[in-house]
C-alpha cells in the first residue's frame, strides 16, 4: 500500500495526482509508514507516465528513505542550538579551549572574571592564566581522562591574585573546542557546580 487509507479518503492523494497530471510530477518530504507500522522520513516523488502521443497512461512513485539525513540535520540543528545557548550564557563565565589548551572563545562574563579582553585571551593557554599552571594542567588532564575531579577549587590567577573555582566540561558536540572551562570567583567553603541551561 503506497498511500494510507486516510490520505485517500481525505482527498490528499487525488490532489497530488492532479498536480502530477498538470505539471508532470509532484515531490514532497514526509513521514511515511512501512508495512509493519514503522515510521520513516521519505523523499517521495510521483511522476506522470505518458505514451508516445503524450497521453497520461499511469503514474510511478519513487520513494527514498532519508531518515538518516533527517536525523543528521536534527543533530546539527540541536548542536547549533546548544552552542548558541552555551556561548550566550550571561550567568556562567565560559572559556572554550582547543586540544592544545589554547583559548578559542570566551563569553563576556569570562572576560570580566579574567579581566582580559576576548581578543587578548585568544593568545593564552588556559592554564597559563594561573599561578600553579603545572598542577592545574595535571588536574585537568586527570579530569578529562576520568581519573580526577571535574570541579577544581581555589586556583589563583597569575595577573591579579583573584581565586577562582573551575568546572571542567568535556564537550564533544563543539567542532572547534575540546573542553569548556566554566569559572566563578572562589568563596571560602563554597564550590558551585555548573548548571547547564
Amino acid at each position: 500500500v503506497i498511500y494510507p487509507e486516510d490520505e485517500v479518503k481525505n482527498g490528499i492523494v487525488s490532489r497530488r495526482l492532479k498536480i502530477v497530471r498538470n505539471e508532470g510530477r509532484f515531490s514532497e518530504v514526509i513521514w511515511k509508514s512501512r508495512k509493519g507500522g514503522q515510521k520513516y522520513f521519505a523523499d517521495a516523488t510521483i511522476y506522470a507516465i505518458k505514451n508516445d502521443n503524450n497521453e497520461l497512461v499511469g503514474y510511478t512513485s519513487v520513494i527514498r528513505d532519508i531518515t538518516g539525513i533527517k536525523n543528521m540535520e536534527n543533530t546539527i540543528l540541536a548542536e547549533k542550538h546548544f552552542r548558541l545557548r552555551l556561548l550566550n550564557n550571561e550567568k556562567i563565565a565560559l572559556a572554550l579551549c582547543d586540544e592544545t589548551g589554547t583559548i578559542t572563545y570566551t563569553n563576556e562574563p569570562a572576560q570580566k572574571v579574567f579581566e582580559i579582553t576576548g581578543e587578548a585571551l585568544g593568545r593564552f593557554v588556559f592554564t597559563d592564566l594561573f599561578e600553579e599552571h603545572d598542577r592545574l594542567h595535571t588536574e585537568i588532564v586527570n579530569a578529562l581522562t576520568g581519573r580526577g575531579a571535574k570541579t577544581l577549587s581555589k586556583y589563583k590567577l597569575a595577573h591579579n591574585g583573584k581565586f577562582l573555582n573551575i568546572q571542567i566540561v568535556p564537550i564533544e558536540e563543539l567542532a572547534d573546542a575540546n573542553v569548556v572551562f566554566a569559572v566563578n570567583e572562589y568563596v571560602e567553603g563554597e564550590c558551585e557546580e555548573v548548571r547547564w541551561i
